[in-house]
């Protein structure tokens, strides 16, 4: 009897044992998967990381140009924060925080003076890019957008602003001209971030359908309002209350800043991003000052050309003033000193002058 119960005792050791050894070898190859898809998705993170980075600095150097790019499926997150950014008064090489990160891999770029307007994030397996020069009214620098197959762009709207908008639009997105009885309608269509261009009709008042509603979350889910004739983009963000409701406004010079609100999520990114514009204008400006006085007190140059050179009537010196910081006033001073040094530009070149850009 003592003998029959050793051994139910040595065979439930035994067991136990076994039991033990088999757990800690379960947990051995669940760690060692884990470690693995860990290190693939780094792999894979990096890999984006650097083919993107070659990609965005190739689309930059191109004016309107669009591209489809298949990259491997992840989420791409963009920041720009406007309220870390310095202009020239506060530094010789004024940045901002901005950068674009690879899901939770921790792999991120940073951008701090590369410009571009995207959505906050992005999810799939091909990412859009579309570039537009600004010219304020010399050529600035190229406006990089971004965007992804998961992203529906409703413009809401029957006037000739709302066709020239969604015409120009890049093709290749999801976008949808609607007038503004029938947009409430709009589906979700498997989409899950969700931007209305709004230019006749009053965002507030509008009504998004229940299934987009029930699709997104409300950061996924915002409007601008486009005013073509005062130059006024509108932002709005979705509430809790499923309406919009106004962030702010802002004037633009070109078309080329509208289409960034377009793609921006946010007026922050919007704004942080137009700060990085500005720095490289108040840049260029200053420089086209500082050559327009050489021309000017130059004795060689010809006394029909000097009053197109003087920059205190050209517009010169208010586009240097005012560009230091992205502010609405600074925009309206540089909108009409823009226009008064388009016109001593061509004048310029009517009197066979050496031209101000």
């Amino acid at each position: 009897m003592k003998k029959s119960k050793k051994a139910a005792i040595e065979v439930s050791f035994n067991w136990i044992f076994v039991l033990i050894a088999g757990g800690v070898i379960l947990l051995f190859f669940i760690n060692l998967v884990g470690t693995q898809k860990e290190k693939s998705q780094m792999n894979i993170a990096l890999t984006v990381k650097t083919e993107l980075k070659s990609i965005f600095t190739g689309a930059t150097l191109s004016q309107a140009r669009q591209l489809d790019i298949d990259i491997p499926k992840t989420t791409l997150n963009f920041i720009c924060d406007f309220t870390t950014c310095t202009d020239f008064e506060e530094s010789d090489t004024p940045s901002c925080y901005s950068e674009y990160s690879i899901g939770e891999t921790g792999v991120n770029e940073k951008t701090p003076a590369q410009i571009i307007f995207a959505p906050s994030e992005l999810f799939g397996k091909k990412i859009l890019t579309w570039t537009l020069s600004w010219n304020v009214p010399f050529y600035v620098t190229n406006f990089l957008y971004i965007t992804g197959t998961d992203v529906k762009y409703i413009f809401v709207g029957s006037s000739d602003s709302a066709n020239n908008f969604y015409n120009k639009f890049p093709e290749k997105t999801n976008k949808y001209l609607r007038t503004p009885n029938l947009a409430p309608q709009e589906e979700a269509d498997g989409n899950h971030n969700f931007k209305f261009i709004f230019f006749d009709s009053d965002p507030t008042t509008f009504t998004v359908s229940d299934e987009i509603i029930s699709i997104a979350n409300p950061s996924n889910i915002n409007a601008v309002k486009i005013d073509t004739s005062s130059k006024q983009i509108s932002f709005y963000y979705f509430t809790d209350d499923h309406t919009f409701e106004l962030e702010d406004y802002i004037h633009y010079l070109t078309e080329a800043e509208a289409y960034a609100a377009i793609f921006s999520d946010s007026y922050n990114f919007y704004k942080c991003n137009l700060q990085k514009a500005f720095n490289r204008l108040h840049l260029i400006s200053t420089l086209l000052k500082v050559r327009s006085e050489t021309l000017y007190n130059d004795p060689q140059t010809p006394s029909r050309c000097k009053g197109t050179y003087d920059i205190n009537n050209n517009g010169l010196t208010t586009i240097v003033e005012n560009s230091i910081t992205f502010f609405d006033s600074n925009i309206l001073q540089i909108s009409n000193s823009a226009q008064t040094l388009s016109i001593s530009n061509r004048d310029t070149q009517e009197k066979s002058c050496a031209l101000i850009y």
